[in-house]
């Protein structure tokens, strides 16, 4: 007997670490074509998802093909800790990426 396994999920997991409380850090994700729909970033304190943290400005911007990750920790009010963050297209609620972001001091 043949035993398939298929992971449903289409995500990506990218860890994002060792970003300065006061640093700006872009992280860029290029596509072979142009991302549709509406996108957002959320980080919580673990893939729990038991507490999110409320960012105060969204990192997230796309343009065509380009999707940027602008984290500014300081600027958007996220505390020195670890997270487990999520990009996900809110019109299909499909997680496009997540992973770890830790932010140090």
């Amino acid at each position: 007997m043949q035993k398939v396994t298929i992971d449903a999920s289409i995500a990506v997991g990218v860890d994002i670490l060792n970003i300065g409380e006061k640093e700006d850090r872009k992280i860029y994700f290029k596509a072979s074509e142009p991302w549709t729909g509406t996108y957002d970033f959320k980080i919580w304190n673990s893939p729990v998802k038991n507490t999110e943290t409320v960012i105060t400005i969204s990192p997230l911007l796309v343009e065509g093909d380009l999707m940027t990750l602008n984290i500014k920790p300081e600027n958007q009010s996220i505390p020195v800790d670890s997270y487990y963050f999520e990009i996900f297209r809110t019109d299909m609620k499909w997680v496009i990426f997540k992973g770890n972001l830790t932010i140090i001091k």
